[in-house]
Parts: C-alpha cells; sequence; structure tokens
C-alpha cells in the first residue's frame, strides 16, 4: 500500500467541473417521467369571478358561483359543448380539519372525518389521522361528474410533494378536477409545486399556510370554476387549525365527448377511447391528437442472449405507477410481451382492464399475510415459483415492482451480466439497484460491484437458487419482510450479487409499504440513470470471484490516500469535493456483519445509505464521492483488515446518542450534495427543506 499525502485542495479545486465524460450518460429518472407524461396545461381564462365575502379570521369562507354562459368565454381549441337548460353538475366540498366532503348532484362521493382522538405525536405507525391527511385530488367526467380518479397527496409529509408534478402532469385536459386539503396540505407543498398549481388556476396556492384549507373547482386546461380557502389565519404552533371552507358551485355538463379518440379506427382504440371515458392520470395514453403507442416495436436487443428470460412484475392496485412502468418497459431493446407477466395481488378492475388494454399476461392472486410485511412476501413466494411454473424452460428471471421505472438500457444491462450466473457458483443474483448510488456518488454507469446481500428493486435469479429460496421460504402466519430475511447471511448461503455503480431503475412509489415520506425522500428520490440504451459494462469477466479478488488487491495495494480521522465526519473538510486522484481509504470500527455503527456515522454525514450494511464486499464499502473513488473498510472483520497501519487511527462510535444526533441528516441531503449538470435539464425538481 502507497500512502499518498497530496496538499490540502484549494477551494476550486474542490468545486472544479466533472473530469471525465461518464457524468454525461447519466440524467436524473425525471426526464424519463417528463416523456412518459403529458405536458401541463396552463389554466384558460375565468368563466366569471368568484364571489366571496370578507370573513372574520379563522372563519369559514362559502363561495358560490352561477358561470357564465357567454361563448366568448369558453376555452378555444375545442367546439363548443353543448348544454341542456338544467344541465349542471352540482358540486359541494368541504375542506377542513376534520372533515373533507365531496358530493355531485347530491349524491357523497367522499366523506372522511376524524376526530382528536386520531390525533397522535407518540406513535410507530401512521395513525388514521395521518393517513387521511393531504390534499385531495378528484378528477370528475364533464358529463356525469363520475369519478375517474381519486389521489390523496401526503403533502404534510415531508417530500411527498414531490409527486406533485407527474401526478397533474398526467391529467387529461377538459375533465372537471376538484381539489381540497383534510388536516393538511401545505407544510411541505413545494414553491415549484404551488407555481405548477397557480399555473393550473389555483391562485391563492401561493400564499397557503400550514393548517389552512382551499377548494377548488376547474376545468383542466380550461377554466377555473370556483376557489375558497381560509383568508388571514393566524395559526399557532400545536394543535390550532384554521376554520374549514364549503364550496357551492355550478358546472355545466358536457354532453359529447369532444376527444379525438371516439374517432380512431380499430377494435384497440375503441377499447382506448373506452378506458379513457373510465380513468384519468394516464398523461399521453389518453391525449389528443397523438396518444401514446398501445402496442410498442422495441428495437432488437443485439448479441441477445436472455431471450428466453421472462420479467415478471408484482403489482397491486396502483394502475398509474404500473403503466408507466410497463412502457418504459415495452420500448426499450430486448422487450417482448411475451416474456412479460404481471402478477396482481387483489382484483381491481383498472388494473385489469389496463392490462387488458396493454395486452399484457397477466394473473390475479390474493396474498395472504399476518401483516403488511408478511402478505408482500407471500406474494414474492408466488411470484418465485410461478414464473417459472409459465416459463418452465427458463433458466433465470427477473423480478421488477409496479413503482419501479426502468433505464434504457435495463434488458441490455442482464444480457451483458446473465452468463456470470451460470459461470461463478459463488454469484446467486444480479441486481438492477445500487443503495449507494446517489446523486453525488454515482460516478459511471460502466462499472459493478460485488456485494454480500440483496439490493432488490429488478434483480434477475436462476431457477436453482429460486428453488432454493422457496425450500425454506418464512411462513406467511410469521412477521417478517421478503428482503430483510433475504439478507441474513445464512439464507444466500455467502453468495453474492452483482450491482451497478450507477442504478437502471429508479423508485416512483411515493406511498409504498416501506419507502414513504422521510425514507423515500431521503434515500430513494434523487437517483441517476443511464439515458442511453446501451452502455458497454467494463471488465465484466472480472466480476468472477477470483478475479474480483485479484483487482481489488490490486487497487488496496497500489497508491490510495489513507484518511486520518480528525476532523468531524460531517464537516465539510473531512472529505472534500475532489480530494485526490487516488482512492481514499478510510477505516471504520466493525466487528461482525451486523455491525454498523461507525458505518451509518459516516454515511449520514456523506449522503450515502446508512440504514445497514447491505452494500458491502467481505467488509469493504466502496463508492465514489463526486469524482473521488472511496473504499471504507469495516476494521476488524473486513478481509483487506490488514492492510491498516498501526499508526493510523479508524473511525470509532462508542455511543448511541453520536449516531441518533445525526437522525435528520439524511433529509438534508440533497440540499448539502448538489450536481447542478444533472439537475438541469429537469422541471420541477424540488430540494425539499425538512419543515416539523
Amino acid at each position: 500500500m502507497k500512502v499518498m499525502t497530496p496538499s490540502p485542495p484549494t477551494s476550486a479545486s474542490r468545486w472544479r467541473p466533472v473530469r471525465n465524460g461518464s457524468v454525461a450518460w447519466m440524467l436524473l429518472i425525471a426526464w424519463l417521467v417528463k416523456v412518459l407524461e403529458a405536458g401541463v396545461p396552463a389554466s384558460g381564462s375565468r368563466l366569471s369571478e368568484i364571489i366571496m365575502a370578507t370573513p372574520h379570521p379563522k372563519t369559514p369562507i362559502i363561495t358560490t358561483t352561477r358561470p357564465s354562459l357567454e361563448p366568448s368565454a369558453l376555452p378555444t381549441g375545442r367546439p363548443p359543448p353543448l348544454h341542456t337548460p338544467d344541465g349542471y353538475l352540482q358540486l359541494t366540498v368541504t375542506s377542513s380539519a376534520h372533515l373533507l366532503f365531496l358530493s355531485v348532484n347530491d349524491n357523497v362521493v367522499m366523506q372522511v372525518s376524524t376526530t382528536r382522538a386520531n390525533v397522535s405525536t407518540a406513535h410507530d405507525h401512521y395513525t388514521a389521522w395521518e393517513q387521511t391527511s393531504g390534499l385531495y385530488v378528484f378528477v370528475l367526467h364533464p358529463s356525469d361528474g363520475r369519478v375517474m380518479l381519486h389521489r390523496v397527496l401526503s403533502t404534510a409529509i415531508f417530500g411527498e410533494g414531490l409527486e406533485v408534478p407527474s401526478v397533474f402532469a398526467s391529467l387529461t385536459p377538459g375533465h372537471i378536477l376538484v381539489l381540497a386539503i383534510k388536516n393538511d396540505a401545505a407544510q411541505n407543498l413545494s414553491k415549484k409545486s404551488r407555481l405548477l398549481l397557480y399555473r393550473l388556476g389555483v391562485l391563492s396556492v401561493g400564499t397557503l399556510d400550514k393548517r389552512e384549507y382551499l377548494a377548488w373547482v376547474g376545468i383542466i386546461g380550461g377554466p377555473t370554476w370556483a376557489e375558497a380557502r381560509t383568508l388571514d389565519a393566524e395559526v399557532e404552533l400545536g394543535m390550532v387549525w384554521s376554520s374549514g371552507v364549503t364550496l357551492d358551485v355550478l358546472v355545466p355538463r358536457v354532453l359529447h365527448d369532444s376527444s379525438c379518440l371516439g374517432e380512431r379506427r380499430g377494435i384497440r382504440e375503441t377499447a382506448r377511447a373506452r378506458f379513457c371515458s373510465l380513468y384519468d392520470g394516464y398523461g399521453s395514453l389518453c391525449s389528443c391528437p397523438k396518444p401514446a403507442p398501445l402496442v410498442y416495436e422495441p428495437p432488437e436487443l443485439e448479441d441477445n442472449t436472455i431471450t428466453d428470460v421472462p420479467l415478471l412484475i408484482l403489482a397491486s392496485n396502483r394502475p398509474n405507477y404500473l403503466y408507466r412502468s410497463l412502457v418504459t418497459v415495452l420500448r426499450q431493446a430486448g422487450a417482448s410481451r411475451d416474456r412479460i407477466l404481471v402478477l396482481v395481488d387483489g382484483h381491481y378492475q383498472q388494473v385489469v382492464d389496463l392490462l387488458n388494454l396493454l395486452q399484457v399476461q397477466y394473473e390475479v392472486r390474493t396474498a395472504w399475510g399476518v401483516t403488511v410485511g408478511a402478505r408482500i412476501s407471500d406474494q414474492y413466494r408466488y411470484a418465485l415459483s410461478f414464473v417459472f411454473r409459465r416459463f418452465p424452460h427458463a433458466p433465470k428471471a427477473i423480478l421488477l415492482e409496479e413503482d419501479l421505472i426502468v433505464a434504457p438500457d435495463f434488458f441490455s444491462y442482464f444480457n451483458q451480466t446473465a452468463w456470470l450466473l451460470d459461470a461463478d457458483p459463488s454469484l446467486c443474483c444480479v441486481s438492477a439497484w445500487t443503495d449507494l448510488g446517489g446523486l453525488h456518488t454515482a460516478h459511471d454507469p460502466r462499472l459493478l460491484r460485488r456485494v454480500e446481500v440483496l439490493p432488490g428493486l429488478g434483480w434477475m435469479v436462476g431457477r436453482s437458487t429460486a428453488l432454493h429460496l422457496l425450500s425454506m421460504w418464512m411462513s406467511p402466519d410469521q412477521n417478517h419482510d421478503w428482503d430483510i430475511w433475504m439478507r441474513q447471511p445464512d439464507v444466500l448461503g455467502g453468495r453474492e450479487c452483482v450491482m451497478p455503480d450507477v442504478s437502471r431503475t429508479f423508485h416512483i412509489g411515493f406511498m409504498g409499504s416501506h419507502a414513504a415520506g422521510l425514507l423515500h425522500t431521503a434515500f430513494f428520490a434523487y437517483k441517476p440513470v443511464p439515458v442511453l440504451p446501451y452502455v458497454p459494462l467494463l471488465n465484466v469477466h472480472r466480476l468472477q470471484q477470483r478475479e474480483y479478488e485479484e483487482d481489488i488487491y490490486k487497487l488496496l495495494e497500489g497508491e490510495v490516500f489513507l484518511l486520518q480521522p480528525g476532523l468531524h465526519p460531517c464537516h465539510p473538510d473531512y472529505l472534500p469535493r475532489n480530494l485526490t486522484e487516488h482512492p481514499v481509504v478510510i477505516f471504520v470500527e466493525m466487528t461482525m456483519p451486523g455491525d454498523f455503527f461507525a458505518w451509518q456515522f459516516l454515511a449520514r454525514c456523506l449522503g450515502v445509505w446508512d440504514l445497514d450494511t447491505r452494500a458491502h464486499h467481505r467488509g469493504l464499502f466502496r463508492f465514489f464521492f463526486y469524482d473521488t473513488e472511496v473504499l471504507v473498510i469495516g476494521y476488524p472483520f473486513s478481509d483487506y483488515s490488514f492492510l491498516k497501519p498501526s499508526w493510523l487511527n479508524m473511525l470509532e462510535v462508542n455511543k448511541t446518542e453520536e449516531v441518533e444526533k445525526l437522525n435528520l441528516m439524511p433529509l438534508t441531503h440533497r440540499a448539502r450534495f448538489r450536481r447542478p449538470a444533472l439537475e438541469r435539464d429537469v422541471p420541477f425538481l424540488d430540494v425539499p427543506t425538512p419543515v416539523f
């Protein structure tokens, strides 16, 4: 080991641009989302002024509109709708702390009520109060007011506002949009999301404060019909809320379909028109005049060796996520509908209708488990068995989840790595995901690693490994999580997985069973992916066990920079950006595989995954910090501990309190570790600041 001691970097050297072109291959996955969704429509002219009283602060606003039917006020660009003399939809919307209410023509569409008994700040799970809080989004059909989409955006929870742009960008112009708030929606509603809503026609959203209430009714891409909100509310900290608002509005019914979808010929297009008349939230699938394809003709994958490898997608009742995932899969090189299979947990008509429309194979099955985790595990167990039964000659299978969208080289990535599972018995899977590949730590999409646990979130497994796992799978009447169970050392039998330096999947499920809110924002929301359909992977043959070890020893015994702990790891000068041209080696205390105290301390300060030690190889964590390669060795557990010089100190953490002091640190990583070059072309990419 040749120790390098370069002079301290200057301010300019710490912040100099990227030195190679590899990062130009990467762009945030929000670019893919933008391609999938229709553009956010700007609001049209208002048909009538909103009649508002000016109440005393903290008193409700009652707003009623009688819209003008003057032809000049109608939205442009489409034929004027036909109205009957009594051709109105009467909407009543209540937005308040304890009641969310929507009715159409006196038929109750939604009524959610809670009491102070549901409010709690000391609990380990979301209460009924929290589960029903947020910005309620309803899309109604303009002819009869039936609900086409219902979403609750829990923007009172840190990070949930990140989903606002994609939800509103996916809505179809011409439909009725209703917005209301239950409990709170403004606490973590970002400036960019507010701007988007303002452009939609929600004029008061810019000044909407915590625990204030808003009700809004308008046409997507058209006029605002009515808006009401609490005025001048002086909301104090603690259990104090503004008074709610109730909005009564008459919206003219549109009795004919002005969409172009009904004019398109063919059985498939007729099915599309019917689907889009029932559901909203699918962006370009239901847009005119050029809707998204129903059948994709992806290019051939060069030197394709995985033509017999199926892809199974596990789904539940999140059809909008599933559609986005399927589109990214179906349109890329190597995709084949004959080898794509969806397993749906429970019967949901919208999910079934979507899969029938896209003509994707599926099976509906209701999983069972004593807890949510056990139920998901039961579905995964069935999925592993089911995919190899449905494809009896398949040597391998790829598993994906409905809230993952994939990079354009997804199949190409697996095509270049699949042979490793046959050639090296010490490997059991190839994963498309890396826990260490954050915006500032993902470096080169050509690089691969070996890790001792299953990263998940899009992975390939061989038939023999699947049968081995099924033989020891935990029972659904036991409380457990399948991925945590599978990461136990005795389950995989010491075998490892291959993972990329830059992920090939991106997690869009803001409200999943485990990765909701804070966790999603801290560890999932800001990961780059390649945008090229083909990325040649480097030295894939060196991923075999013997060759991989040779390369690691060669690296560690070469010219490296040993970091002597002195400053606190969270200090900006502890590991400056672009510190040195040589790999930086850091020794941290680690006495056994599950001992991640010191690693967690360091990882939180550097902005990488810190919840466990899932991304190491024999006690070695390997990633880039901007352009500096970092190798963290857990001492004395790691096989590479003998390389530690006697004079070099290791990072030690002796008290739990030292780690707990950094509990809020992951929530600030997005603002602390920036890559402007990767962010510049991504609209509505928020940098949320925690509000508690």
